[in-house]
Formats: C-alpha cells, structure tokens, sequence
C-alpha cells in the first residue's frame, strides 16, 4: 500500500487534472481511479487512526506506571529514612558512637553545614536582620554573621546541630 504521502501527491494530482477537463463531463476512468485513491486515504487514515489510539493508550498506561513506581520509590525512601532516624535513636540513647558489623561501618557525628537558625517570631527584629520583599522575613545571612561574631540577639540563636548517621 502507497505511504499517506504518496496518496496525498496523487490526490491533488487527480484533483487537479479533473479541474483542468473543459469539456463539463468528468472522464469516469479519472472518476473511479479518483473514487479509489480516496478509499485507499480513508483506509490508511483509519490506520493512522488506529496506531495513534494505541501509542496514546500506552503513554498513558506508561505514565501511570512510572507514578507508580515513583510512589514506591518515594515509599521505600521513606522507610529507609525512619529506620535510620530509628537506629540514630538509639545509638543516641546508648551513647554508641562507632559500630563495625561485618558489613558495614557505622559513625554518629554531628551533622556538617550551616547550623540551622531559630528565628523567634515574637520578638522584634531591628531592621538590619531584615530582607524586604513582599512580606518581611528575617535576612538570615544577615543573623548568622551576627550570631557567628558572638553578637546576642534577643530575637535569634544558632539551632544545636542535629546528629546524622552515616553508613559505608
């Protein structure tokens, strides 16, 4: 069967030629090849029609599966997480440091970065800490300089670094 391109060129071609007949009458041999030819379209163009259906159901079905598996992804994550935070539980309650399994190497340390800044809402903050934009938040660069050259602010203090537990 001719491509749907090749239908197209030979559709305008027979369209074209029946337009340029001066005599009135449509010549029934161009008519019939014309008649079949735009069968021959439909019948690709249901084709076409078909496949597209079935691409689009199984993006769709694709898509689902994927948020699926996201959402045990996503799961699995968060089970991990608690079981870790479980484990770095105890070993705070044990005041267990290190451990060695056979397997793994275990090490509960303070966590690195910035320390976390606890910003209390009640208390006026003077208008250097501050960052204006369409609600005013505290600059907390601005608070952590602060805080960092030993300053006192009534309003803020250095959060006590939470611990974190790192397996290898």
């Amino acid at each position: 069967m001719p491509s749907i391109f090749d239908l197209q060129d030979e559709l305008l071609h027979l369209r074209h030629v029946l337009e340029m007949e001066d005599d009135g009458e449509i010549n029934p041999t161009l008519e019939a090849w014309l008649t079949a030819k735009e069968d021959e379209l439909q019948t690709k163009v249901e084709a076409y029609c078909s496949i597209i259906g079935e691409m689009e159901a199984m993006a769709e079905a694709r898509k689902a599966e994927a948020k699926r598996i996201a959402d045990l992804g996503a799961a699995d994550a968060r089970k991990a997480q608690r079981m870790r935070d479980v484990l770095r539980e105890v070993f705070g309650r044990l005041n267990i440091l290190r451990m060695e399994t056979t397997r793994y190497k275990l090490r509960l340390q303070n966590a690195g970065g910035k320390q976390r800044i606890v910003v209390d809402p009640f208390e006026p903050m003077p208008e250097q800490y501050q960052k204006t934009t369409v609600t005013v938040e505290p600059d907390l660069d601005s608070i952590r300089k602060a805080l960092d050259a030993g300053e006192v602010l009534s309003f803020a203090t250095l959060a006590p670094r939470g611990q974190i537990l790192v397996i290898k």
